[in-house]
């Protein structure tokens, strides 16, 4: 179940952030961080909408942290 919801979030992560502009290396790293966030919080699930669109969020803003990162790590502080 796993394996499956795992390339259901790179498949949703690629259509949305474009795998050519951030490279499959930093969406494959979001969708495992968003594994572990989803376990975690499995329990947290209402229902109220599919399991995957709730999946999908949480990736979603995986994906977003990690940009951020990414984006402020060359940053200089002068």
């Amino acid at each position: 179940a796993l394996a499956d919801l795992r390339a259901t979030l790179v498949a949703g992560l690629t259509r949305a952030f474009g795998q050519s502009d951030f490279g499959s290396t930093l969406i494959e790293d979001a969708a495992q961080e968003a594994l572990v966030r989803i376990v975690d919080r499995i329990q947290s699930f209402r229902g109220d909408s599919r399991f995957v669109t709730w999946a999908m969020a949480i990736a979603t803003r995986a994906m977003l942290s990690h940009l951020r990162r990414a984006h402020w790590k060359n940053v200089s502080l002068d």
